[in-house]
């Protein structure tokens, strides 16, 4: 059977470790014992030591001794004490370490004993020493019992010594047994250990020759696959199961803006904003506990932040993908900046907006315009302002929704300023003067969006203490002229955007012009119609007027009552007075012939001093009394020129009564024209009745 090579590998390294682990316990067993002999080494060498002491320390006594009886000097006799105590201490010591030792501990006790008995015969010496003197003392040391005790004490501590000297040997001799064991041991198995590793290591040698030719191999496809990665135009980076970041490409270089060798080993999620962490770790989790092994950004990521060394964010798509290497989970990224794509989303975005504004601006235009153009058409079609006006308030409503206003009209002196056309109640007065507002003074636009700091028009400032939160007065122009404006208030922001403005002056321009031109048309009408003297209808409408009233009587059967009058002496009036005074007179009288009638009757001027009264529906003797009121009223006028007074007038009146007097328009003021004269030749100053004679046409 042939083994690989992981198993020759290891079965050699098993059996290295398992025979160095024997010699191992072995030579630590040995060690053991020879800390022990060696401990046991020191400790005989001390007790050696302490006796060597305590054989000193007796000799000193001894010596301690002689000298007192010498020379009787008390210090040697105070010395000896303190050495007995000092004896005691050392015995103590000595059985104290020896207390394994049973005959050590005899021998200890009787030497303690025969200690005992020479301190007692030193003290005996001295005393003779100190009461009989140096020859009694002397004597006695020399005595037998002395000299025994000292032997024993001698024969004891020799003993004591021979027998740690005899177990020094030994323990040395133990140790030095020991030591050569263990060197043995460690020898053998280096030995064989070293064998073993080298084949081993042989063995390794020929597998790691192989792995460095498939490594070189390995480097070569690695720097293909580098090159690769660098050329890449997007960021490509790989990280580990810890987020540590392992590869950062040129791509990644030049989209975050750090080198390679500032981000390798540092958190991904240094390129991450800090609002995205959080996003990020729970997206990385659950894509690591997925089974996918790529995973493209979408809705499930959201949209992916990029975070540059500069401390700028980015827009990115990402894709990732997992590898699992070494049992570690190995995550590559790869980005790529969609600034450009977002930018061009988002202008996109705001053009779509602007394109759908545009065509509900231009829609909205279109039904403004639509609005306008009815609101124009109805406005030629009125025959008078208060027609035009109606049309007006409608029209304004649909078109300035959510807004108050009205159009003022200046009064024929150009100074007031009157409110004709209203809606929503506007903060105005109804009556001012011009110069209240700015826009008549400028001549153009007066717009108003906030009133704390824009200018405001005085009609609005004295109208009411509510002011509206914007609005704007556009004059109205014809002819060159402001005949007006149009006012707009709203209470909420906003109201008036451009597009109303535009529209409020479109809006303007058409009343201004439909409004002059009635005005023009009604001056026209009345020029037309009227005596430019007197203010009364002329005899033109006179002629339209008698016929339309005719039919309407006939058709209604009722009676038309005619009235025609003269100023009697008007010649003789103008010759006294001038030709001045005598208009003035028609004036006053066209004046006095205005008020003195109904609303439904007509006062012409029918030529010269002569006036004719149409009476619809007025009967024969009505006719009369009002005619006779005419009379006597026309007495009262008075009249002055250049502040004098000028004398008083009378008029001769004629009466005539359809269809009484006449069938026709002709024939009834024929009628009337013939009472008129009939009252003149019968003294003037009077009211005549025509003939009751039918005339035919």
């Amino acid at each position: 059977m042939k083994w690989s090579l992981k198993t020759t590998v290891l079965t050699g390294c098993t059996l290295a470790i398992t025979i160095l682990a024997t010699v191992s316990g072995l030579s630590y067993w040995n060690t053991i014992r020879l800390v022990e002999t060696s401990q046991d080494l020191v400790e005989k060498h001390k007790v050696i030591s302490e006796i060597q002491e305590l054989i000193a320390l007796i000799e000193l006594i001894k010596n301690q001794q002689e000298r007192y009886i010498v020379t009787a000097d008390k210090n040697y006799f105070y010395g000896y004490q303190e050495k007995y105590i000092l004896i005691q201490k050392q015995l103590d010591y000595i059985q104290k370490i020896t207390q394994d030792n049973p005959s050590h501990q005899n021998r200890i006790s009787i030497l303690k004993s025969l200690i005992d008995d020479q301190i007692n015969l030193i003290e005996t010496s001295m005393n003779i020493r100190i009461t009989d003197g140096l020859e009694p003392a002397f004597r006695f040391i020399q005595t037998g019992e002395n000299q025994v005790v000292n032997e024993k004490i001698s024969q004891l501590i020799n003993q004591l010594q021979a027998e740690e000297n005899q177990l020094l040997k030994q323990r040395t001799n133990a140790t030095i047994s020991t030591t050569k064991k263990i060197i043995s041991a460690i020898i053998m198995s280096s030995i064989l250990a070293v064998g073993l590793v080298s084949l081993a290591g042989f063995m390794l040698y020929q597998d790691v020759k192989k792995r460095r030719d498939i490594e070189e191999k390995l480097r070569t496809s690695e720097a293909q696959f580098s090159g690769i990665v660098d050329l890449a135009q997007d960021a490509i980076i790989s990280f580990n199961q810890q987020q540590e970041i392992i590869l950062f490409n040129r791509g990644a270089e030049h989209l975050f803006g750090y080198f390679a060798e500032e981000v390798i080993g540092q958190p991904f999620e240094m390129l991450l904003p800090p609002s995205y962490q959080k996003i990020y770790h729970q997206n990385i989790t659950d894509f690591a506990d997925s089974t996918k092994a790529t995973h493209r950004t979408g809705k499930e990521w959201g949209e992916i932040e990029g975070f540059r060394k500069n401390g700028t964010e980015f827009p990115a798509e990402a894709s990732i993908s997992k590898l699992e290497v070494n049992h570690q989970q190995v995550f590559t990224v790869m980005l790529r900046d969609i600034s450009h794509k977002k930018q061009a989303e988002k202008a996109l975005e705001e053009t779509n907006q602007k394109l759908s504004g545009w065509v509900g601006e231009l829609e909205r235009y279109n039904r403004d315009l639509k609005q306008i153009s009815v609101m124009s058409d109805l406005l030629q079609a009125c025959v008078t302002v208060e027609e035009a006006y109606q049309v007006i308030t409608g029209s304004l409503k649909r078109l300035f929704p959510n807004t108050s206003g009205g159009v003022f009209m200046m009064n024929e002196s150009r100074h007031l300023v009157e409110a004709v056309v209203i809606w929503e109640n506007p903060e105005s007065q109804r009556l001012f003067t011009a110069h209240e507002c700015w826009a008549l003074r400028r001549g153009k636009r007066h717009l108003v969006v906030d009133i704390n700091t824009d200018l405001l028009c005085q009609h609005l400032t004295s109208a009411s203490s509510f002011l509206p939160v914007e609005y704007a007065c556009i004059p109205m122009m014809a002819q060159g002229e402001a005949i007006g404006i149009l006012h707009l208030s709203s209470h909420r922001k906003g109201q008036l955007v451009q597009t109303h403005k535009a529209l409020a002056e479109t809006v303007a321009e058409h009343i201004a012009l439909a409004l002059g031109n009635l005005k023009l048309r009604e001056k026209l009408q009345t020029q037309n119609i009227r005596d430019p003297l007197t203010g009364l209808f002329n005899r033109r409408y006179l002629e339209e007027s008698l016929a339309r009233e005719i039919y309407y009587a006939e058709r209604k059967q009722k009676c038309l009552g005619i009235v025609m009058l003269d100023v009697d002496h008007f010649k003789k009036f103008n010759d006294n007075y001038g030709h001045e005074a005598g208009d003035l007179l028609l004036q006053e009288l066209g004046n006095f012939l205005q008020s003195s009638i109904r609303k439904s009757d007509i006062a012409c001027r029918y030529g010269g001093e002569e006036f004719l009264l149409m009476l619809p529906e007025t009967n024969l003797e009505t006719t009369q009394q009002r005619a006779e009121i005419l009379r006597e009223g026309v007495k009262t006028i008075n009249l002055y020129y250049h502040r004098q007074p000028l004398e008083r007038i009378s008029i001769s009146v004629g009466v005539a009564i359809f269809p009484e007097h006449g069938l026709t328009r002709e024939a009834v003021v024929r009628a009337a024209d013939t009472a008129l004269y009939r009252a003149k030749n019968e003294g003037r100053d009077r009211v005549m009745i025509a003939d009751e004679t039918k005339q035919s046409e």
